[in-house]
């Protein structure tokens, strides 16, 4: 499962030059900025910690599926949904750069804030 999502995440961010489609019939198939964000955050933090158990010598198969399906669970959403919401924003650069210098920034602020980790 994480291959694919990881395929979907990269086939949203090249897919950034598709055409924009009619924005009403897109308003109830894609996420708000806001969720995007959520999203995206909650991306970087589930792949965070599936390269954690894979460092432990844990299975990271069952990691990657357990860890993105509560993911997708939170969010209410399911891989069609984040494939448009990707297509969306992609067709709007402004937009995809601004959500995911948010989320960097958010995870910035996160890794201050926890401070050094000792081993």
């Amino acid at each position: 499962m994480k291959k694919w999502l990881i395929l979907i995440f990269l086939f949203g961010l090249i897919s950034c030059s598709g055409s924009k489609e009619n924005e009403s019939s897109l308003h109830d198939s894609v996420l708000t900025e806001a969720q995007m964000e959520a999203v995206m955050f909650d991306m970087y933090m589930t792949e965070a910690l599936i390269r954690q158990k894979e460092r432990e010598g844990q299975n990271n198969v069952y990691y990657s599926e357990h860890y993105y399906t509560l993911m997708f669970e939170k969010h209410k959403i399911d891989t069609t949904i984040l494939f448009r919401s990707f297509d969306y924003y992609c067709a709007r650069p402004e937009l995809i750069k601004r959500i995911n210098q948010n989320v960097q920034d958010s995870l910035i602020i996160i890794e201050t804030n926890l401070g050094p980790i000792e081993n």
